[in-house]
């Protein structure tokens, strides 16, 4: 039962409890991962296999398709001891490498980003709107190879299979699962935005909302709207105004969205996107800044980088409010 027991964890469709599990598709996995030199995969998932996502992923397996994103044994050298030690952590991670149906390789979009969601959706980790699950955002590039974006390690995908009813794809590193705003600032050298929320006393707030869009500036950024403020900076008020207007509020918007939903910012002015063959721009009055890094994916949504301050200080509370409750309606399509 060792061999039903650890592989159930890895694919498993809808997180349901009560269904039977297949033992003999399970068997075939285990010896696809075996052939396939992905013994440490094999053991961790022994190990994730009482906790109660695992038992929940152990309950679906049998039903439907799903893709698996397979860290090769390399890549678990480099998980660090309080995730390796921890196995509810440890099995966050692994759902994390878990998506509904069948993602090909040919799916991934030669220099644009393909974002697909995963089991991912630990409540006590996941702060998305709606409850929906957390996302992976990849991309492949030059020489047709894809990556996962925005990891504190390279990740790529090194080969791809099917086993079953699961596609594989074979990568180079565990990958990490999201974190909060301030770690994203940091990863990404993002001091200057950082600190503008500090002193807006926006941060705590865009932390703790659920399901947050932000377009933020670079540090060159940054300092270039300073020196536009001269010797007198803007004060708490006009910087939360300003700021406002790189946030969309209760909503998730990836780069394969922009264009295509029309989002009013937490400051109530409308966001203007355009695509074109030189890249992603965002407006908001009659400022417009190019995303340099799109879909950093936080924990409880999603950071553009853009190389300028938005110097929009318009305030509508009113569209702002309106905008936010009209979403619930097209957050249940995103299901």
């Amino acid at each position: 039962m060792r061999s039903a027991v650890a592989l159930a964890v890895l694919a498993g469709p809808a997180l349901v409890l009560g269904q039977t599990v297949n033992t003999t598709f399970v068997a075939e996995l285990l010896q696809f991962l075996e052939a396939a030199n992905l013994t440490s995969l094999a053991t961790v998932a022994q190990s994730i296999a009482n906790t109660t996502t695992g038992e929940r992923i152990l309950a679906s397996i049998s039903n439907g398709t799903w893709t698996i994103f397979a860290p090769n044994d390399h890549a678990f050298t480099g998980v660090p001891a309080n995730i390796s030690s921890n196995p509810d952590l440890l099995a966050d991670v692994l759902s994390y490498h878990v998506v509904p149906g069948t993602v090909n390789a040919s799916d991934f979009f030669n220099n644009s980003d393909t974002i697909i969601r995963t089991l991912y959706n630990d409540s006590s980790r996941v702060f998305l709107e709606g409850g929906l699950s957390q996302v992976l955002a990849l991309k492949t590039e030059s020489g047709n190879v894809t990556h996962v974006l925005n990891q504190n390690t390279p990740t790529s995908i090194l080969q791809s299979t099917t086993v079953g009813n699961i596609t594989v794809h074979i990568v180079d590193s565990v990958i990490d699962i999201p974190g909060n705003l301030t770690a994203a600032a940091a990863a990404n050298n993002l001091t200057g935005a950082a600190t503008a929320l500090q002193q807006a006393n926006l941060l705590t707030t865009l932390e703790t909302a659920h399901g947050i869009t932000i377009f933020a500036p670079n540090d060159a950024a940054f300092t270039k709207a300073l020196q536009a403020f001269g010797s007198s900076p803007p004060n708490a008020s006009v910087l939360s105004a300003v700021l406002a207007n790189h946030v969309i509020n209760g909503s998730s918007v990836y780069s394969t969205e922009l264009v295509k939903t029309n989002t009013v910012s937490a400051g109530g002015e409308s966001f203007n996107f355009t695509v074109n063959s030189t890249g992603t721009f965002v407006q908001s009055g009659n400022i417009t800044g190019k995303v340099l890094i799109p879909d950093i994916i936080l924990e409880n949504g999603v950071l553009h980088v853009i190389d300028t301050v938005l110097l929009n200080t318009a305030n509508d509370t009113s569209a702002a409010s309106s905008a936010y409750v009209s979403f619930i309606p097209f957050l249940c399509r995103r299901r």
